[in-house]
């Protein structure tokens, strides 16, 4: 085999592992996209006691709708490995004057504002050590945003300040499963806005902050939910 045929063979190979990985990410953010369905009803007074992979509704906790598998055994797990699939935006209008589509730029700082806050939560941990593959005792934590819509215009409207009360609105939604068979172990669902204390002039920097706070809020949270367990 001459040189330019090995290239051409280790260019395929590598897009077919990329279309692979690419299609998994499809297909995980779209599992967790249909999970909505029923974690949307946290919303709502009708949240449903039993989902449609068999997990079932825990009372009394912060997060807008728990769901976990009956017997499930949190002992038998020592580590987390961490996994973002991503974010999904609600649709709005063109036409609207509150709500607006994010752009490339705040997607990527919204995700990057996640995964810090949610590895050095989960860093803190004195359950669950920090793992980097699958393996026999660690679960899979995956996250997605679903729902994701800000209040800030992108661009300027007018010459004067803009203040706002609410940066923007989105809805995590968690999903532990064993990171060896992929079964389904837990699902959460919460609902929150970035808003500063008190109505804020709109700047990249105070924006960004309010975000940051919010996905800190969420990995506490959770960070401290493992520990409890």
């Amino acid at each position: 085999m001459t040189n330019e045929h090995r290239t051409q063979g280790n260019k395929s190979a590598k897009r077919n592992v990329d279309m692979g990985r690419r299609s998994l990410l499809a297909r995980s953010t779209a599992a967790l996209a249909f999970s909505l369905a029923f974690a949307g009803a946290a919303f709502s007074a009708d949240i449903p006691q039993t989902t449609f992979d068999g997990l079932e509704l825990r009372d009394k906790t912060k997060a807008d709708a728990v769901w976990d598998r009956p017997g499930f055994d949190m002992a038998a797990y020592d580590a987390i490995v961490y996994e973002n699939l991503g974010l999904a935006h609600k649709p709005v209008r063109r036409t609207s004057k509150t709500e607006f589509t994010l752009t490339d730029r705040q997607n990527a700082a919204l995700v990057e504002a996640l995964d810090t806050a949610m590895k050095q939560e989960l860093g803190k941990s004195e359950r669950f050590e920090w793992a980097e593959s699958s393996g026999e005792s660690t679960l899979r934590l995956s996250v997605a945003l679903l729902d994701v819509v800000s209040h800030v215009p992108d661009e300027p409207i007018g010459r004067g300040a803009i203040y706002i009360s609410s940066v923007g609105e989105a809805t995590l939604v968690l999903e532990l499963r064993d990171s060896t068979t992929g079964a389904i172990l837990a699902r959460a669902a919460d609902r929150a806005d970035a808003s500063p204390p008190r109505f804020t002039e709109s700047s990249r920097m105070n924006n960004l902050r309010e975000v940051r706070q919010a996905a800190g809020q969420w990995a506490r949270l959770l960070r401290k939910r493992l520990d409890s367990f």
